[in-house]
């Protein structure tokens, strides 16, 4: 029987699923991984058929697709930066899944365009859409919507030096002052 998962998934869920399946996944495997390991054993079961593969197998198999830069739906293949190395899944931002209240953490942006703290209801792509001029002159503005559960813990990040939020609300700034027009 096929599994049903989504590349959105985090990687719990889909460990859940992987478990619960047969799947051989642990948590020291990237979500990457477990994602091939998962497409392996679906490509290996025809519709309606039951999984009779070995834990080990299934392992290399997924170990194997992550290692040949396999896509998270195995249908693309992985992105790799100039120096041909496969860029990490960190460096991409994810949808957070479940929520539907979003905060903007960053500093006011100048002409009253968006204000520190202000609150958007609906997912993250709805926010991201309605904030699409903003974000098109400051790229860094989508990294700094957060949902509301979230915040006090992202506030805590963007305030402590060396973490990447920190360095994000910095670089808004930078970029205000290079874009003050007189």
């Amino acid at each position: 029987m096929a599994m049903n998962y989504k590349p959105s998934m985090t990687k719990a869920e889909l460990l859940e699923i992987a478990t619960a399946n047969g799947v051989q996944a642990d948590d020291s495997m990237t979500k990457t991984a477990i994602l091939a390991a998962l497409d392996g054993a679906n490509s290996r079961a025809p519709d309606g058929a039951e999984l009779n593969t070995s834990p080990e197998e299934t392992a290399a198999d997924g170990q194997q697709a992550a290692q040949s830069g396999a896509g998270q739906a195995g249908d693309r293949e992985g992105t790799e930066d100039t120096a041909g190395q496969e860029t990490p899944a960190e460096d991409a931002q994810e949808a957070p899944e479940g929520y539907n209240l979003f905060v903007y953490a960053g500093p006011s942006l100048p002409r009253g365009r968006l204000k520190e703290n202000a609150v958007f209801n609906g997912t993250f792509e709805d926010v991201k859409a309605y904030l699409a001029d903003v974000i098109a002159d400051y790229p860094l503005v989508a990294r700094m919507i957060v949902p509301v559960e979230r915040l006090s813990a992202f506030h805590v990040k963007v305030k402590t030096p060396g973490n990447l939020a920190h360095k994000y609300y910095n670089d808004i700034v930078s970029t205000m002052r290079g874009n003050k027009e007189v």
